[in-house]
């Protein structure tokens, strides 16, 4: 699995606690996870601050839409802020 592939390879302590959920975009089916349901820490005090405003504005089940595009051998993603 790529996904899989590129975080063994990333330089990310191994204490790291990791999510990932990859979707065919067009069936909505489940390609790859990889703790994709684990409760997780903020990363940083920034995440936990921009957080809670996003929270009270959208609601808590408010997804935003990321898209993973593969060209040859690179993965690009775009996360553009618009409802899925």
């Amino acid at each position: 699995n790529p996904v899989k592939t590129a975080i063994n390879k990333a330089d990310i302590s191994s204490s790291a606690l990791i999510g990932v959920s990859v979707k065919n975009i067009e069936t909505g089916k489940t390609k790859f996870e990889m703790n994709s349901h684990a409760p997780m820490s903020a990363a940083s005090v920034q995440k936990v601050v921009t957080t809670i405003p996003a929270i009270n504005q959208l609601g808590l089940d408010y997804k935003f839409k990321t898209e993973l595009y593969r060209k040859g051998n690179n993965i690009y993603y775009s996360g553009n802020g618009q409802d899925p």
